[in-house]
């Protein structure tokens, strides 16, 4: 049996909510936003017992629904919902509808494996150990880091537990690949609450790549996280956005294609989403702008009315022409977004420039969702404002440091069009 999706109604701070699952599931959201409420409610489903155990500490204020759609291995879907009513009530267990036993519904679940790995600063030892232990029994020649240091023995230093997690799973990666192996059973799961914690940049990225490639062989992985080294644009559709709405937990994922066509080779993904860039999906607001002299501009000049913003996130599209994909893929997470851009219809451009140009200018306009998004367009470029004059042709190398030299002259005065335009931005 494989879990392909979940609805839940009335758990912890879920009012209703249905998420879609592959075999690897990133949770991005704040604290306390219902990020655990989801690998929990999973955890529910596929265990009856954890639920029973977290109602004895629980008051139930509306009907609690937790509902699953299956897969066997005859790829048949297999409906599986737990229902109760109120505290008093007892838990209801249905197949495809159907009411039946508890038993029945642990028959119909089969054999999951549940393995969560929390944030606390607690031993997690053990749990490790009976992760790996769990494939050791399939994989007997594998050799397990934790006993070259014994880690059954009494373990106090967490980053030591937590780097011994990775590097298990490293191995064990490379063990597979090693011996050629094409699956793993599909009734694994493993959830990862922070697993960036006490690992370097590089590791991060590394056991994102090591999290892909086992979910790839049918591990199912559950990460709550708060690092943009855990976020692929190869992987969106994995990615679960959290937001606390009206005291309530929301959650949005997008399962169509977000690009088609010419608009991957154009957009490319891997530059798209890097450690740097994946900080949007992290952010109050995204700052679309089209390269290197708006970003430092923007927040220079925010800094200087004292306006900037760290949880506004400035991201450099490379250009005009990227800047709509950008536009689509934050409309598909339900990110809040501005976008800004050159007009560039300066007095020495060609008719047909300025036509390319405007062309491009709507273009932004009409991709932009407008309960999410705006946009900002500078006239005829932020240098023009900057410098409170028209600029030439020529005036192209190395504008960046030229323009950034200039906002920090002694003798600059901040045009009131211009400052009213970093404000808007900055609203």
């Amino acid at each position: 049996m494989k879990l392909q999706s979940i609805s839940i109604e009335n758990w912890r701070s879920i009012k209703y909510t249905h998420i879609f699952l592959d075999n690897l599931l990133i949770l991005i959201g704040g604290n306390n936003s219902g990020k655990s409420s989801i690998t929990t409610a999973i955890s529910a489903l596929i265990n009856p017992i954890i639920l029973q155990e977290e109602l004895q500490s629980s008051i139930i204020s509306a009907p609690l629904k937790i509902k699953g759609i299956f897969s066997n291995r005859e790829n048949k879907k297999i409906e599986l919902m737990i229902f109760k009513f109120d505290n008093s009530s007892d838990i209801i267990y249905k197949k495809n509808e159907v009411p039946i036993s508890l038993e029945e519904y642990i028959k119909e679940i089969g054999e999951f494996n549940i393995f969560y790995i929390t944030s606390l600063l607690e031993k997690n030892s053990s749990k490790i150990d009976s992760f790996i232990d769990y494939f050791k029994k399939f994989f007997p020649d594998f050799s397990l880091q934790s006993e070259m240091i014994n880690l059954n023995s009494k373990v106090d230093n967490y980053s030591l537990v937590r780097n011994l997690l990775f590097l298990n799973l490293k191995e064990f990666l490379k063990y597979l690949k090693k011996n050629n192996v094409k699956s793993l059973s599909k009734n694994v799961y493993l959830f990862i609450e922070y697993p960036e914690l006490f690992l370097t940049p590089h590791g991060e990225r590394e056991l994102f790549y090591i999290f892909t490639e086992l979910s790839k062989l049918g591990l199912f992985i559950g990460v709550e996280t708060c690092s943009s080294r855990f976020v692929g644009i190869k992987q969106y559709s994995s990615i679960c956005m959290v937001k606390i709405i009206k005291g309530n937990s929301n959650f949005y994922q997008y399962r169509g294609s977000l690009f088609s066509g010419d608009e991957v080779k154009n957009f490319n993904m891997n530059y798209l989403v890097n450690s740097d860039r994946g900080e949007a999906f992290f952010s109050t607001k995204v700052l679309l702008v089209e390269g290197q002299t708006d970003k430092l501009l923007i927040s220079y000049l925010a800094k200087k009315l004292n306006i900037f913003r760290y949880d506004y996130y400035i991201l450099e599209c490379g250009s005009k022409s990227l800047l709509p994909q950008f536009i689509k893929l934050l409309n598909s997470f339900n990110l809040k977004y501005i976008a800004i851009y050159d007009k560039d219809n300066h007095k020495w451009r060609t008719p047909i420039e300025k036509l390319s140009s405007n062309q491009k200018n709507k273009q932004i306009q009409k991709t932009i969702n407008y309960d999410l998004g705006s946009y900002l367009e500078f006239s005829n470029d932020i240098e023009e404002e900057l410098y409170s004059q028209p600029r030439k042709r020529m005036n192209y190398r190395n504008k960046p440091f030229i323009a950034l030299s200039h906002a920090m002259s002694d003798d600059f005065t901040l045009s009131k069009s211009l400052e009213e335009k970093i404000k808007k931005i900055y609203n």
